[in-house]
């Protein structure tokens, strides 16, 4: 028997943010120890997977479905049964609500190709079908249903009605149990493959139930608990991805939920310090803290502060959200003190806050916004997403909470290849009980300026500004209020902005499932609207120096209860900042500067003073520079025929990962 296993993404020239198939590769690998003599390929490219399919069709093709890859799955698994009628067709992974039969009815009727969806956890599952094909054949309707377990999910040919059967218990498998698809050898291919970044998962499982997540929707028992791997399996792979990777940016992520919220999770982070340190892998880390912050979680940062940021979310800061959506937040002294831990070890901080969630208004959502930053906290915005599975996406909660949505597609998914076509959608709420459409898309206008004046490239002035009393997200509601100052390069920046903000907007009746050629080349663009428009900015220098001018303007009334010297040493701290942009419609690789304060001092001072208590006896030159990667990965792009945005664009998304703001600000060095 031929078997195929995908989870597929689509994968761009240079790119580099992509992760290895671990998801399927746990899933194969569970499969060879079972049946050892299985013909077993996986695929994360969905190209190679379509020439595959005709080449050899498999007997029975899985493939993964989540927000990213369900449309594109779809168009692969209808050709697949073109090819091959006989072929059994298995979808599974979270993007599916089996507590609804209206949608798994819904579900299987758009997909009439599918055969069999699994629900939880797959290993197991997956194993037991290739069991039963082998027994009784490739039609899933020979099976007898008393075999059926309660992860299977199809459709009854003879009445479309829903063939589950909750009698039979699904096998809880000990993790352990399940052959590591690194150590086996099974991913290495993706593994020497340069655009995909290895993935590992230390445990499994959520004890929390927030209802904006598919994980705290999943009240089974495994969910509820954590699992681990053992300690000495997960520094096993590690060392084994740090050896064989061939990462272009030499990225880790970790795949738990909660990583931090087990002791031993400190002993991961050491190993993964050690062989940063020692051997150059990795260089960056990407890992989904415990929800709420712990000493321990700051341990760990400590641990990998050279690799990554601490996240440390609250998702909201009003107390009626949080009770509405079933999260519940560390005390705010027991937080800001962990925060300040943070500080003082040199570790970079990141708060996620969700707007859109029932129960917070536009003021108390931007009012929870100025009070992070106050606290010398990154932070990071989202739209409330409605995935399938979460408990805000049941029509109960979209009808309690009066909640309107609209889709937009992701930026990245649009596919073409031979004949076949596809792209993804997201799913996000534009009005609720307690705010407005319109106050919905006046965040995205916040978020936008928010998001260009949080970068690296202000870091000097959101200093002086919080020195002085102020902030960067109240500074940015004035910006944004005092529209008839707007000079007219940033009023018509803004107003692009503010138009394809409004038209990315899909209505739910005008999503597709299928996708033509033409439907592909309507969508257009498919850009993150925030990076791009940056991108657009710093690509051009009238566009640099009338923001910079209209800046040294407003602050005279945003701040002004400042003394003069103290409005001067503001304006210094702007000028230096602005210094940092990259201007890539005139591109310097290499500037010098020369200022005379002692500004890396001033940065790296540990106690609050303003800039002119580093006056400088003589002037100290500087040296800025843009990375190398950076302008290799340019020149890359713009071989690809963009023009200077759209490459600065491409490289910010597609290369650079997690610091991916770095291309937009030079790099400042003491000239020697």
């Amino acid at each position: 028997m031929l078997i195929y296993l995908a989870d597929l993404v689509q994968l761009l020239p240079f790119q580099s943010n992509k992760v290895t198939p671990l998801g399927v590769g746990f899933i194969g690998s569970y499969l060879k120890k079972e049946m050892p003599n299985i013909n077993l390929r996986i695929y994360k490219d969905p190209k190679k997977l379509i020439d595959h399919l005709y080449e050899e069709p498999p007997d029975v093709l899985g493939l993964s479905s989540y927000l990213w890859n369900v449309r594109l799955s779809h168009a692969i698994a209808k050709k697949a049964k073109e090819i091959k009628k006989e072929m059994t067709i298995v979808f599974g992974g979270p993007f599916f609500d089996k507590n609804s039969p209206g949608q798994i009815s819904k579900f299987f009727s758009d997909r009439p190709q599918l055969d069999l969806y699994i629900t939880d956890e797959g290993e197991w599952s997956f194993a037991y079908l290739i069991k039963l094909i082998e027994q009784y054949g490739n039609n899933i309707n020979d099976i007898p249903f008393s075999e059926w377990p309660r992860s299977f999910y199809s459709i009854n040919p003879k009445n479309n009605e829903i063939k589950n059967n909750q009698v039979n218990e699904t096998k809880t498998i000990n993790l352990n149990d399940i052959p590591s698809p690194y150590l086996t050898g099974l991913l290495d291919s993706f593994l020497e493959d340069g655009q995909l970044s290895p993935i590992i998962e230390t445990s499994r499982g959520c004890p929390y139930t927030c209802a904006f997540c598919t994980r705290g929707s999943r009240n089974t028992k495994l969910e509820s608990n954590l699992f681990e791997f053992s300690i000495d399996r997960v520094k096993s792979e590690i060392h084994y991805i740090k050896d064989r990777s061939r990462n272009y940016s030499k990225t880790l992520y970790i795949a738990d939920s909660n990583f931090g919220i087990l002791e031993r999770d400190l002993e991961i982070s050491k190993i993964i310090k050690e062989c940063s340190d020692n051997d150059g892998f990795p260089v960056m880390t990407y890992a989904s803290y415990a929800k709420n912050v712990t000493k321990r979680i700051v341990e760990i940062a400590k641990n990998l502060r050279d690799v990554t940021r601490a996240i440390m979310s609250k998702q909201s800061l009003n107390p009626e959200t949080l009770k509405l959506i079933k999260r519940k937040n560390i005390s705010s002294e027991t937080y800001d003190e962990l925060r300040k831990e943070c500080e003082i070890n040199g570790i970079d901080t990141v708060c996620e806050l969700i707007y859109g969630l029932p129960g917070e208004t536009y003021d108390s959502f931007i009012k929870g916004v100025i009070s992070t930053v106050k606290t010398k906290q990154s932070v990071t915005l989202y739209n409330l997403r409605l995935d399938a599975g979460q408990e805000l996406a049941t029509t109960e909660s979209r009808e309690k909470y009066a909640m309107k949505t609209s889709y937009r597609v992701l930026p990245g998914t649009k596919f073409s290849y031979n004949d076949i076509y596809s792209a993804e959608y997201e799913e996000i709420v534009t009005e609720n009980k307690w705010i407005n459409k319109n106050e919905i898309l006046h965040i995205r206008l916040f978020y936008f300026l928010f998001s260009f004046i949080s970068s690296d490239i202000f870091r000097e002035f959101r200093k002086g500004l919080l020195f002085y009393g102020f902030d960067h997200a109240t500074l940015v509601e004035f910006i944004i209020n005092d529209k008839k100052n707007w000079p007219s390069s940033l009023e018509a920046l803004l107003h692009k902005f503010m138009n394809a903000a409004a038209s990315e907007r899909i209505s739910p009746h005008n999503v597709k499932l299928e996708f033509t050629k033409e439907d592909i080349e309507e969508i257009g663009s498919d850009e993150a609207l925030n990076p791009f428009y940056v991108s657009t900015l710093v690509s051009d220098a009238s566009n640099i120096q009338e923001f910079k001018e209209y800046l040294l303007s407003i602050v005279n009334t945003f701040a002004k209860k400042l003394t003069i010297d103290e409005m001067l040493d503001l304006k210094n701290i702007m000028n230096i900042s602005f210094d940092n942009i990259v201007c890539y419609e005139r591109l310097e690789p290499r500037k010098d500067v020369e200022y005379s304060f002692d500004v890396e001092g001033w940065l790296k001072s540990k106690k609050e003073f303003p800039l002119q208590s580093f006056l400088s006896e003589k002037s100290i030159k500087y040296t800025l520079k843009i990375k190398d990667e950076i302008l290799y990965h340019l020149e890359n792009a713009k071989r690809l025929g963009m023009d200077t945005v759209h490459a600065v664009y491409y490289v910010r998304m597609h290369t650079l990962h997690l610091y991916h703001d770095r291309i937009f600000c030079y790099k400042r060095f003491p000239t020697l």
